[in-house]
């Protein structure tokens, strides 16, 4: 009867009647949805394209190419671009609510959120496909593939929020295909753009250096393995801003050109502290002695380092509600292993979502997002203000709430971490088994 029943959810008339509805569930948000920061962006890759400006001295040069391809493309069909997006001054063409709301309330302002979001749409359904060509297009790929497109932080982020965070994802998943089709140099330089996406990805960078100089390497060449550190190193300088192609002090905005460090960027991701110790670096510094001393397989060795790399963040540092996106594709790969991984990742969500509704301002989950409505929705009550008017308060004030909410948010990963490493050690035990 299960099997019947598991025949049935997974054949391949459900599994594409269930992609087309994730597909059109992206369509009808995609118009209709965006935070403040969407109009910044959408600024910065407009500049670019009127005055042809390829590489701007920033850390996400990758995100912006790839925007900045579609933008070439389809802005043809956005109408009074210079009065949409034109700025006078570039070097602070960050976007403020006033300037938000005129923009939203343009005739053709939904036309616009959508072309905006196709670079997003593509990455999104590119994640997808690698994800289930990575766990070998069986019956449990097609569940993790489900759960990627229905699971509502990646909607929330990348067609709610509006953000691009699906870029670095799509390079970060591809890479980990190229390392399983043992393809190591085209690895490096999709890390090496996963880098370039998103300031986060760079600490996958010396994870990828210990894996190549690790013993589970040793059947690569050593120029191969020798080039990609290389194409790591330079990924790594250029995120980093230690040098630039443009050769100039100043970026394309006018702006002095600064690196992350003097940015106060770095301070901002070693915030979470126990006695005098930094937990993060602790737990990172594990990671990088994991693998490039441990001599297992190199595929799933690479697949527990990035996944720890990624839940050890969330776990030790201050986020936002978007930046969750970044870690998703990491326990779906093992949802498609462990059909076991589904009540966790269901309680990732539900907890990720609770939580942020505790602690949201106007700006996350009420105000910016629901385009010319958003101006009409400013005066709705929040999540903290009903709670703070409601009895509740008074046995359990607002801040140990969120506190709270945080804290069950941190054990769901924290448990899909402890059962990722058990799945990794009892894949290993299989192998030196046979």
């Amino acid at each position: 009867m299960n099997t019947s029943t598991e025949r049935n959810w997974l054949s391949n008339e459900n599994f594409y009647r269930l992609i087309l509805a994730a597909l059109i569930l992206r369509i009808l948000l995609m118009p209709f949805f965006g935070h403040v920061d969407v109009l910044s962006e959408a600024r910065r890759i407009y500049f670019q394209d009127e005055a042809g400006i390829y590489l701007l001295d920033i850390s996400r040069n990758a995100t912006s190419l790839f925007q900045l391809f579609f933008f070439k493309i389809f802005s043809v069909f956005i109408d009074n671009k210079d009065i949409l997006f034109a700025h006078d001054d570039m070097q602070h063409s960050t976007a403020h609510p006033g300037a938000y709301f005129e923009f939203v309330s343009q005739p053709n302002i939904f036309r616009v959120l959508f072309i905006i979001k196709l670079p997003f749409l593509v990455a999104d359904l590119v994640v997808a496909w690698a994800l289930y060509q990575y766990c070998q297009r069986s019956n449990g790929a097609r569940q993790a593939v489900i759960f990627w497109l229905f699971n509502p932080i990646t909607i929330f982020a990348f067609y709610i929020f509006g953000r691009f965070e699906s870029i670095p994802v799509m390079f970060c998943m591809l890479s980990l295909l190229a390392i399983q089709k043992k393809h190591l140099l085209v690895a490096a330089v999709l890390m090496g753009l996963s880098m370039n996406s998103r300031e986060i990805f760079i600490f996958l960078g010396p994870v990828f250096v210990a894996l190549v100089c690790s013993p589970s390497c040793r059947d690569f060449k050593w120029s191969s393995r020798l080039a990609s550190v290389i194409i790591i190193g330079v990924a790594t300088a250029i995120s980093l801003k230690l040098f630039s192609f443009t050769d100039t002090s100043i970026d394309a905005f006018g702006r002095e050109v600064t690196s992350l460090v003097s940015e106060g960027r770095v301070d901002y991701l070693f915030k979470f502290i126990v006695g005098s110790y930094l937990v993060f670096p602790m737990a990172y510094f594990a990671i990088l002695l994991f693998s490039w001393n441990c001599k297992s397989d190199l595929n799933e060795k690479s697949l527990l380092a990035c996944s720890l790399t990624m839940m050890a963040f969330f776990l030790f540092s201050s986020h936002t509600a978007h930046y969750t996106s970044w870690l998703v594709v990491f326990p779906c790969i093992y949802f498609a292993a462990k059909p076991d991984f589904l009540k966790p990742l269901l309680m990732l969500c539900v907890t990720w979502f609770v939580y942020n509704l505790s602690i949201t301002d106007l700006g996350v989950f009420t105000s910016w997002l629901a385009s010319p409505w958003s101006i009409h929705l400013a005066g709705l009550p929040n999540f903290p203000m009903l709670y703070q008017a409601s009895g509740i308060v008074k046995a359990l004030d607002l801040l140990t709430f969120s506190r709270l909410c945080r804290t069950m948010y941190c054990a769901c990963m924290l448990y899909m971490a402890v059962q990722m490493v058990v799945h990794y050690l009892q894949q290993s035990k299989a192998r030196t088994e046979l």
